[in-house]
């Protein structure tokens, strides 16, 4: 199969630069870059269903994730 897609000219030169320094073609980048690309969403989706799931079983109580004030500003003094 082939799939066409416009690059604009800076894109492709950084491709190129990173090519050359990789000693790989374009066609093997773009194809496991794609790949790559593919298997992470995937992992994605699958990891926002389960949490879909797991609150749509169980929803957040009001005060599950309270957090009193002192306790931020404990947790955040040293940033």
């Amino acid at each position: 199969m082939t799939l066409q897609i416009d690059i604009d000219e800076e894109t492709l030169a950084d491709v190129d630069e990173s090519l050359n320094i990789l000693h790989q073609d374009r066609e093997d980048f773009f194809r496991q870059g794609i790949k790559d690309l593919a298997a992470k969403a995937k992992r994605e989706a699958q990891i926002a269903l389960q949490y879909r799931k797991a609150y749509g079983d169980q929803p957040v109580k009001p005060d599950e994730f309270y957090v009193a004030n002192e306790q931020l500003a404990e947790v955040w003094k040293d940033i």
